[in-house]
């Protein structure tokens, strides 16, 4: 599953796809575009889908069993790596239907921001398109940035991607200024798109660092730490099984299956109820946040978490989805109680 403002999709275990929310830019791929908000809905022609991505502007990407990558929705920015997309939308042009990629055919997995996308392919060598602060200036089309075949792994850290070789280096950019020269290959990187970081090591104990306005770095502040930044802190969760990081919100499933998140609570998105949360100083104005973690009450043996830019959404181990926080109708529509949702 992944979640944006606008909408969310998953990919089933036959492969195929369902998206649900907003379709203004014609990102749920149904070939067309509205203003309505959809349920959960089939995205026709899409076969043997492993990973799918849903970016903060109105974009989806899909990569598939054969290495083939498809792209639909909001072209701003060049994210869906096409020159070609052939649909109108109210802000540029708009690809309505899941479209193949051309030039990349080898890949592992992929990453997005609203600037742009990178793949990382088969044999290790990193391929990316828009803007991502690896690739400088950007391009519009894939092209490869990175053809050692030492890249380790890669996450999406706001708008610019951090890409860790396989002795723990990160390559030039962005990345590296904020988050320091290295991470240790030992340290298991969580995937998400905020700006901060978090991992697990190897004694399953969390860390996270980073950006922290909002308190999604969990260790009870909340400042804005500008430029370089690579103090690594535990946020004092014990044995974790996994940890995500949302837009500025974070969670992690501890080893008992329990859920606990931080960060941004504006609309109740970590589970706890407004009246209950902190002030935090935010990016330009005081907002809602919980500075440590806190167990998200109503839900347990969680399998996995998805997060969004308002919303949460949990799979438990019999398979059914849980979600709580905002809501696609608007901001006003929040619950900080998990509910199950009609995937």
């Amino acid at each position: 599953m992944s979640m944006s403002v606008s909408h969310e999709c998953a990919a089933f275990g036959d492969g195929h796809v369902r998206c649900r929310g907003g379709n203004y830019y014609g990102q749920l791929g149904i070939g067309s575009r509205d203003e309505r908000v959809h349920g959960s809905t089939v995205v026709a022609g899409l076969r043997g889908v492993r990973q799918i991505v849903v970016n903060s502007g109105y974009a989806t990407l899909t990569v598939h069993d054969d290495g083939t990558v498809r792209s639909w929705g909001s072209n701003s920015f060049d994210v869906l790596g096409t020159t070609a997309a052939p649909d109108a939308c109210p802000h540029g042009p708009c690809q309505f239907r899941p479209t193949v990629v051309a030039g990349v055919a080898d890949a592992a997995s992929l990453v997005a921001s609203t600037f742009g996308a990178c793949v990382l392919r088969r044999g290790r060598a990193l391929l990316c398109w828009g803007s991502t602060y690896i690739n400088l200036p950007s391009h519009p089309t894939p092209a490869i940035e990175d053809e050692r075949g030492d890249i380790r792994d890669l996450v999406m850290a706001d708008s610019y991607v951090v890409a860790r070789r396989t002795d723990g280096l990160l390559l030039p950019g962005l990345g590296r200024q904020v988050f320091g020269e290295s991470i240790p290959v030992a340290w298991e990187l969580a995937p998400g798109r905020g700006a901060h970081l978090c991992a697990t090591l190897p004694d399953r104990t969390a860390r996270c660092w980073g950006p922290n306005p909002y308190g999604q770095v969990g260790d009870g502040t909340a400042t804005e730490r500008g430029g370089r930044d690579p103090a690594p802190t535990d946020p004092g969760l014990g044995p974790v099984q996994s940890i995500v990081r949302g837009y500025y919100h974070t969670c992690a499933i501890r080893e008992d299956r329990t859920l606990w998140c931080w960060g941004l609570n504006a609309q109740e998105q970590t589970g706890v109820p407004l009246g209950e949360s902190e002030t935090c100083p935010g990016y330009s104005t005081p907002d809602r946040c919980v500075r440590r973690p806190r167990q998200v009450a109503g839900i347990d043996q969680v399998e996995s978490v998805y997060l969004g830019y308002a919303r949460t959404c949990a799979v438990r181990t019999d398979h059914s989805v849980w979600c709580w926080g905002g809501a696609f109708r608007g901001p006003s529509v929040t619950s900080p109680v998990p509910a199950r949702a009609d995937w």
